[in-house]
């Protein structure tokens, strides 16, 4: 959290690859997902693409041997720092998750996945 204070970040910026923009230039809010093991589910790094989430849940599931779920949020664009697209292809956001609804995020059901996947397309537009 401070490197993103020392970059500039703050409540009228966000940080976009590698410069600052204006915080007004994002949508109100921003529908999110992030695959992690139980435990892990409020960490910093998310992203727009549920095929991306879908990816780090199966993958980083199977290789570190815990089950993985895939939790969602919607983030109002005071909680995001920055955001990654071009220089990470992953649509990631990263969120100051002490800014959310404390009762988020919420799980995904398994058995939405293969719907989710078909219907989801390219959500991480860049901001």
């Amino acid at each position: 959290m401070q490197l993103f204070e020392l970059s500039g970040v703050d409540e009228e910026y966000y940080l976009h690859e590698t410069e600052l923009r204006d915080r007004a230039l994002l949508p109100d809010t921003v529908h999110l997902y992030r695959a992690a093991a139980e435990g892990h589910q409020t960490g910093l790094s998310w992203t727009a693409s549920f095929e991306r989430a879908h990816w780090f849940a199966t993958r980083l599931g199977a290789l570190g041997g815990h089950d993985h779920q895939i939790y969602e949020i919607t983030a109002p664009r005071e909680a995001v720092l920055a955001t990654f697209h071009a220089t990470r292809r992953e649509h990631e956001y990263v969120i100051d998750t002490g800014r959310i609804d404390p009762t988020m995020p919420g799980i995904v059901d398994p058995t939405d996945w293969e719907r989710l996947l078909t219907t989801s397309g390219d959500l991480g537009r860049e901001p």
